[in-house]
């Protein structure tokens, strides 16, 4: 589920399965020093950790 204004958005099991990928490739390839996106990834990745 993401939250858009406090309204639920529910995204499919084939969706979500392909952001989760593409997510974990751009948190490896920012470990490795390779910048491809302009957030910072260690910021929102700490974030999530909290939680």
């Amino acid at each position: 589920m993401i939250e858009n204004n406090t309204v639920p958005v529910k995204i499919n099991d084939k969706m979500s399965a392909e952001i989760y990928s593409i997510v974990r490739k751009m948190i490896r390839l920012n470990k490795r020093g390779i910048r491809i996106i302009l957030t910072d990834i260690n910021h929102i990745f700490n974030g999530m950790n909290k939680t």
